[in-house]
């Protein structure tokens, strides 16, 4: 009977947190798909076949803008060009492309924050589904480069560097270097709440249970609500055998008012089998 009830414990607080706080996102998945493809394209091969795939009249005013951008030889007449080349592929629904051309602008106009705007325009693009599998490493490049340029320019560029240390953790095989950043971020400013998660989010999946607690206890000395913190402490106390504590945090969670009805229930169904599990240790 024990047995059962703390798979039945385990299974719900896996879905909880699983669908609420660890689920992969369209990113993670598709960052996996494309690492076990042998077939790997570039968005400079993907515009050159989009461009002959148009029909000659659309086909010949790409043609045209590109001509433009090759052969723009000052600063002002290569943004421009790029403009127009942005709207074109924007309008032709062809956004890696106008990433790309984004990218190039952002290397003429060298602020800190084109920068960061370039990167957020590459992690959209690996939110979207419709993005080709076989551009998802060359787009992860990109966004990480984007972000690094962007704190080459102002290393005080908070926003960019836990941008980056997200890629580092999802998009790379360097996650100890997006630990770093974060680690920067926290001891500079304790009270990111941004960056104390990420740590906490780390060190619950590599198994760090100690440092995980004291973020989660910095984050809730701020944020005594905060849906995430009080998840993943439910998930060390369910750990750590303290099925009532873990339980009091769901239920808090469950308690609040912005909480999503059908969240609500699968909390419930969770806090049941913790008290259960309680009874039976």
């Amino acid at each position: 009977m024990k047995n059962k009830t703390f798979l039945i414990f385990g299974l719900a607080l896996l879905v909880i947190v699983g669908m609420y706080l660890f689920v992969p996102t369209k990113t993670n998945k598709r960052v996996a798909q494309a690492a076990n493809m042998t077939s790997q394209s570039t968005i400079e091969q993907y515009r050159y076949n989009f461009i002959n795939k148009q029909a000659d009249s659309i086909k010949l005013l790409l043609n045209q803008i590109e001509a433009k951008i090759s052969d723009a030889n000052d600063s002002l007449s290569a943004v421009s060009a790029l403009t127009a080349g942005i709207e074109e592929y924007t309008r032709l629904q062809a956004p890696e492309i106008a990433a790309l051309l984004i990218f190039r602008k952002a290397d003429y106009i060298k602020n800190t924050n084109s920068w960061e705007l370039t990167g957020n325009n590459f992690l959209s693009l690996l939110s979207d589904p419709r993005l080709d599998s076989n551009l998802v490493n060359d787009v992860s490049k990109h966004a990480i480069q984007s972000f690094e340029k962007s704190i080459s320019l102002d290393s005080n560029n908070v926003g960019s560097k836990m941008k980056l240390a997200q890629c580092f953790l999802e998009l790379s095989n360097k996650p100890m270097d997006g630990v770093q950043l974060l680690l920067g971020i926290a001891k500079k400013d304790p009270k990111n709440i941004d960056a104390q998660l990420l740590l906490a989010k780390f060190g619950l999946v590599s198994g760090q249970i100690e440092k995980v607690n004291q973020r989660l206890e910095n984050v809730l000395s701020l944020q005594p609500l905060n849906t995430e913190a009080l998840l993943m402490r439910a998930e060390v106390h369910a750990r750590t055998n303290q099925f009532e504590l873990a339980a009091k945090d769901l239920t808090t969670v469950k308690n609040n008012s912005k909480t999503p009805q059908p969240m609500k229930e699968q909390l419930e169904v969770a806090i049941q089998d913790l008290k259960s599990r309680a009874k039976a240790n």
